[in-house]
């Protein structure tokens, strides 16, 4: 499919990151999407938290230590990095709970590759869930669930949103803030930021402060 992209939208260029889009009008975006994988593109980024090329089969290049410029495979998100379970809380009460396994944390300047781990609540997420599912139920463990460049990711979110995709990565850190009630501690680790720096870099007001589910 050939995806026409729109104007250039950010955060950077509007002064609150609701006046884009929020997640009742992504949701909404979502289900009316007809194409399975172009929908789980979209809830795969919003959910995780990840950046496309965390996502996405690709090449990084870095400078090594003898100041040579070279590059090294990315493999994206597999079937197999997506779980679901039922945990048992400490007043052991359960919760069904997706879980992405072992996701790709790419950083900065460097060849290392770090791996974090995300828990979605299904009783809070299920609408962005099932999208997932229905999309991966049939495909074997090991097979790439968007086998494509950056680049086309790129174009398929901005076709559909109007937004540059990491904005979906910044309203899932409100998302995270004000449906789960995390702390702002919590959401600096489980981006595996290095400090609140980037944190503060774009949040505009503070979170309402609720029960935290995991």
């Amino acid at each position: 499919m050939k995806y026409d992209v729109p104007t250039k939208r950010s955060l950077k260029t509007i002064d609150s990151n609701t006046a884009l889009l929020d997640r009742e009008a992504l949701l909404n975006i979502i289900n009316n999407i007809s194409d399975a994988r172009d929908k789980a593109l979209l809830c795969v980024l919003f959910l995780s938290g990840s950046r496309i090329s965390e996502i996405v089969n690709h090449r990084k290049n870095y400078i090594d230590k003898d100041g040579h410029k070279t590059f090294f495979k990315v493999k994206g998100i597999r079937k197999y990095n997506i779980k679901f379970e039922t945990n048992v809380r400490p007043d052991g009460s359960k919760v069904n709970v997706m879980w992405f396994k072992n996701l790709r944390l790419l950083k900065k300047r460097t060849d290392k590759i770090e791996t974090r781990s995300v828990p979605i609540n299904m009783s809070k997420d299920a609408d962005f869930v099932y999208p997932i599912y229905h999309y991966i139920k049939d495909m074997q463990p090991e097979t790439p669930l968007f086998n494509y460049s950056r680049g086309y990711a790129y174009k398929v979110v901005r076709a559909y949103t109007g937004a540059w995709p990491h904005y979906l990565r910044d309203l899932r850190v409100f998302d995270l803030m004000e449906t789960y009630g995390w702390s702002e501690t919590e959401v600096v680790t489980a981006m595996r930021w290095e400090s609140y720096d980037e944190l503060k870099s774009y949040l505009k007001i503070k979170p309402a402060h609720l029960t935290k589910d995991f």
